[in-house]
């Protein structure tokens, strides 16, 4: 009775330790092949892929003549940049018009804008 007890107590520890064996080799094997980038990005390539664009710092409604306090530079991947960005903060946006409600943290777009030399505010069309 004792031998089959000792048996029994012997190969429940082989199982409970090839069980423990085999989940820690699952996980190196695993953790070897974790990339938090992507599997086709090195870090080295993530600076490259993203570009400088101006943003609205703060709402910006319609009508109003843009100054540089609402806006800042965010990076963002060039993949999902919309056409018609600025990459600047310069003569090209400041003084123009809002034409639709800007969001802050939105990115500032040309057909957003009224063309340059346009005056801001509302303008009131004759029926």
């Amino acid at each position: 009775m004792a031998a089959e007890r000792n048996q029994h107590r012997i190969s429940s520890v082989l199982t409970r330790f090839a069980s423990g064996f085999s989940t820690f080799i699952l996980a190196v094997i695993l953790s070897t092949h974790y990339n938090p980038l992507g599997p086709n990005i090195s870090p080295g390539e993530l600076d490259s892929q993203l570009l400088s664009v101006v943003v609205a710092k703060v709402e910006i409604p319609v009508g109003t003549r843009i100054v540089a306090e609402q806006l800042a530079m965010l990076r963002f991947p060039r993949s999902v940049l919309p056409d018609g960005t600025f990459a600047t903060i310069d003569e090209k946006l400041l003084g123009r018009v809002a034409v639709v409600r800007i969001t802050p943290h939105e990115v500032v777009t040309e057909n957003r804008l009224a063309p340059v030399g346009s005056a801001g505010g509302f303008c009131r069309l004759s029926p």
